[in-house]
């Protein structure tokens, strides 16, 4: 397992509240890269209606993370360490929503090639970003698929 030197974060549960009383969604990062791990939890950690409840490195990690944290949202790059049976962050996805199907899954990568959106859209993906121009718009992307 890799380093992760931002620990899970239990919340209450899902009624976690923010300062205004108004219910949090919980999110889950999966991201190899620690610096751009990092960046993603402060990100959403200053958005007051969400809840980083962990944040993993690796695809082992993250299922670990799905399976005892229960989040209602997964952030995840694509190129993930792996496994023989889940190699990548698109087959998270498709793992974790065959798992809960109400979660909702947010590619967050820097591969732009057409065939990975393509991929992780029918892996379950509601939404696929692109590092480099799209990061600031995670928030408000996850925000808009509570609604």
């Amino acid at each position: 397992m890799s380093e992760n030197p931002i620990p899970v974060r239990l919340e209450p549960g899902p009624a976690a509240a923010s300062a205004a009383g108004d219910r949090r969604l919980r999110v889950l990062v999966v991201e190899d890269n620690i610096l751009v791990r990092m960046r993603i939890v402060a990100t959403l950690e200053a958005e007051p209606r969400l809840s980083v409840v962990g944040a993993a490195g690796t695809c082992v990690e993250g299922q670990a993370l799905l399976i005892g944290l229960h989040p209602e949202v997964l952030v995840s790059d694509i190129g993930l360490p792996g496994t023989p049976e889940v190699r990548n962050g698109i087959e998270l996805i498709a793992w974790a929503v065959k798992r809960d199907p109400r979660l909702r899954a947010i590619i967050l990568t820097n591969y732009t090639d057409v065939a990975y959106r393509q991929a992780a859209l029918r892996a379950g993906a509601a939404a696929f970003l692109d590092k480099s121009t799209e990061f600031s718009e995670l928030p408000g992307v996850i925000l808009s698929l509570s609604r």
